[in-house]
Parts: structure tokens; sequence; C-alpha cells
């Protein structure tokens, strides 16, 4: 049997259901896993940085306080795994960077 094995982050524990909240660093998505199926991170990959940018579009909101599903749906329906020229236009004091994304 083959396994693939992904670096990840902690970001929540579900102590009562044995479960944790993933952010796997290396793509930016996160699910939640049974704590059997986590293995400690081997000191040489920790070294390495991560992949993943957090980000957010130049200009682009939701109309109500958050995204809501269906626009949510509907954005990884036509965008996902598509490719995108990326501009920096702006980095804030925490490193956070926000994109202008062009088809």
């Amino acid at each position: 049997m083959w396994f693939s094995w992904y670096r990840g982050k902690v970001t929540e524990v579900l102590a009562d259901e044995n479960k944790v909240d993933v952010f796997f660093v290396d793509y930016g998505d996160s699910e939640y896993l049974s704590c059997s199926e986590l293995l400690p991170m081997p000191a040489v990959l920790r070294r390495l940085p991560f992949q993943a940018i957090e980000c957010s579009c130049l200009d682009i909101e939701p109309v109500d306080i958050q995204w809501n599903d269906d626009v949510c749906d509907k954005f990884y329906d036509l965008y996902y795994n598509q490719n995108f020229h990326a501009q920096v236009s702006r980095l804030n004091d925490v490193n956070y960077v926000t994109y202008a994304l062009y088809l």
C-alpha cells in the first residue's frame, strides 16, 4: 500500500473526537484528520520554507460580512486549476500579501 505524506500544521484540536484540523503548509488547504493519521515532522523538513502563501485578491470583497458557500463554490468551479499571473499589489506589516490576479 502506498501512502502520501504532506507537511502540515495542527491549527485546532478536537479532543473529544480524537481529531485535529491540519493546515497543509505547502498547499494552503485544511482537513480534519484522526490523530492516528499524524506523524511527527522530521527536523530536516521543518527547516524548509512553507510553499503556501496566505493572500487575498485585490479589491474583491463579499457583499455581506463574509463569503457565502454558493459564491465560494462558483469561484472554485470557475478558477480551480487555472493558471494565473499574479502581481503583488500590497504587503502589510505582518507580511500578508494582496495580489492582483490575471488569467
